[in-house]
């Protein structure tokens, strides 16, 4: 509008899960001023990606002593601390 020296430009954000690198947008415009056209106003904006990367869980397994020659049965579900 005429007489104003900022504008707010609002840009929507979707929301994901996707892990990605942040992305760069750079905004142009056009400043004009009584006679004066043209003058270039630049801005950019860096969108940072807030996904965290999915980590498959650590496995550590539980210490077994099992005789050499004899049959040897393991609970491995017996110790199981899910919540």
């Amino acid at each position: 509008p005429a007489g104003e020296t900022e504008a707010t430009v609002t840009i929507p954000v979707l929301e994901d899960e996707e892990v990605e690198e942040d992305e760069l947008l750079t905004v142009a415009g056009t400043v004009v001023s009584g006679n004066t056209a043209n003058t270039e106003a630049l801005g950019s904006v860096t969108i940072e990606d807030n996904d965290e990367p999915n980590t498959p869980p650590t496995v550590e397994p539980d210490p077994v002593d099992v005789p050499v020659d004899e049959p040897t049965v393991v609970d491995v579900l017996g110790n199981d601390e899910d919540p």
